[in-house]
C-alpha cells in the first residue's frame, strides 16, 4: 500500500462525506484511510458510515483516539500514525481546507527519495483563502522566518498538510501535547537528523462548513515553545559544533598557534597606533599610557586602567582575528 491518510475528526458531520468522496476521485495512488475520533458519541461518525454504506469502499477505517488521554489532535495524529500501514502518512482535514489533487504527487516526490513532503501555501504557487488575519500572520511570519534564517527547507513549516515517509515517523518522538505543533515537531527533527524535506505549493481554503477546533490562544503557547526549544537545542549548539569540529580537522594545530601569535603581534600594533595617534594628534602631555610603556617611574592607579584596556583589548582582538581566519580557512575547503 502507498498512502496511508490519517484525519482526525471532532463533529465533522458536515464535510466528512464529501471529504471521503473527493479523496475517491482525486486520489490516484493506493491507500487506506483512517478516520480518528475521540468520542463514540461524535456525529461524525454516523455521517462516515452512511458514507461507507453508499459507496462500499473498503479501505475506510473507522478509529478510536487510544493514545494518553485519547482526545486531542495531537494524540489522535499519534494514534493514526501507529495505526498506518502504508509506505508513506499524509495528515489531511476534514474541513475540506486541503488540495488533494497534490496527494499523488507528493507521493511521487517521496518515490524520488524525499522523506517529508510539505504542503506549502508560502512558497511561490501557494495561497491562503480565508482564515483568520492573526493566525494567518503569525503562521506564515514562523514559516518564513524559519526558512529565511534557519534554512528550513519549506516556506510553510506550521502547516499539517504533509506526506511523512512512515519510516521516518517512526524514528522520531514526537513530544507535543496540544494541537497542530505536533508538525512543526516533526519537521524541525526530522530537518535536524539530516532527512531530506522539500515542498509542493498548495491552496489551502477556510472551511465551508462546521466550526474549527484551532485555538489559537490556547495553542499558541505551544507554537511558541515547539519554535524555540528545539531550535535552541540545534541551531546555536550544532553550528558551533560542526564548526569546532572543521577547525580540528581541518587545520594543523600549527596553523592555530601561527595564527594566534601573528593576530595577537597585529593587535598589540593596532592598540599602540591608537595610543600613540591620540597622544601625538591631540599634543596630550605625558599620558599614562606613555608612563606605563616607557616604565619612567612607578605607576599610578590611572596607569593600571590602561594596563587593563592594554591586555584585555589584546586579547579580545586576538581572538577575534584568529576566528575569522579559521571560518574563511574552513570556508575555502
Amino acid at each position: 500500500m502507498n498512502i496511508s491518510i490519517v484525519i482526525p475528526v471532532f463533529n465533522e458531520e458536515y464535510t466528512i462525506a464529501k471529504l471521503l468522496k473527493n479523496i475517491a476521485q482525486k486520489v490516484k495512488s493506493s491507500n487506506e484511510i483512517l478516520i480518528i475520533y475521540d468520542n463514540k458519541n461524535d456525529p461524525t461518525i454516523n455521517a462516515a458510515k452512511k458514507y461507507l454504506d453508499r459507496s462500499k469502499q473498503k479501505n475506510i477505517f473507522l478509529i478510536k483516539n487510544s493514545i494518553g488521554n485519547m482526545k486531542g489532535i495531537t494524540n489522535a495524529m499519534k494514534t493514526g500514525f501507529s495505526r498506518a500501514k502504508g509506505e508513506t502518512v499524509v495528515a489531511i482535514m476534514a474541513d475540506l481546507s486541503d488540495e488533494l489533487e497534490i496527494v499523488d504527487l507528493m507521493f511521487k516526490k517521496i518515490s524520488d527519495g524525499a522523506d517529508i513532503v510539505c504542503g506549502s501555501r508560502y512558497m511561490p504557487g501557494g495561497k491562503k483563502i480565508g482564515g483568520p488575519i492573526l493566525k494567518t500572520f503569525l503562521s506564515k511570519l514562523a514559516g518564513l522566518s524559519l526558512h529565511y534564517l534557519f534554512k528550513l527547507p519549506t516556506h510553510d513549516g506550521t502547516n499539517a498538510f504533509k506526506m511523512y515517509r512512515k519510516q521516518v515517523l517512526d524514528k522520531i518522538k514526537i513530544e507535543s501535547t496540544g494541537g497542530f505543533e505536533y508538525s512543526l515537531e516533526i519537521t524541525l527533527k526530522a530537518f535536524k537528523k539530516g532527512y531530506k524535506i522539500t515542498e509542493i505549493p498548495t491552496i489551502w481554503y477556510d472551511r465551508p462548513a462546521g466550526k474549527s477546533s484551532f485555538r489559537l490562544l490556547r495553542w499558541l503557547p505551544k507554537y511558541i515553545k515547539t519554535y524555540f526549544i528545539i531550535l535552541k537545542k540545534w541551531s546555536i549548539f550544532d553550528i558551533y559544533n560542526k564548526w569546532r569540529i572543521d577547525a580540528a580537522t581541518k587545520i594543523s594545530v600549527e596553523e592555530h598557534s601561527l595564527i594566534l601569535f601573528f593576530s595577537l603581534l597585529f593587535s598589540v600594533l593596532i592598540y599602540l597606533f591608537i595610543v600613540f595617534s591620540f597622544h601625538f594628534s591631540f599634543s596630550v602631555p605625558k599620558t599614562t599610557a606613555i608612563n606605563w610603556l616607557t616604565i619612567n617611574r612607578y605607576p599610578k592607579q590611572q596607569d593600571y586602567y590602561f594596563l587593563f584596556s592594554f591586555l584585555g583589548f589584546n586579547f579580545f582582538s586576538s581572538i577575534l582575528f584568529w576566528f575569522i581566519w579559521v571560518s574563511l580557512k574552513i570556508k575555502k575547503h
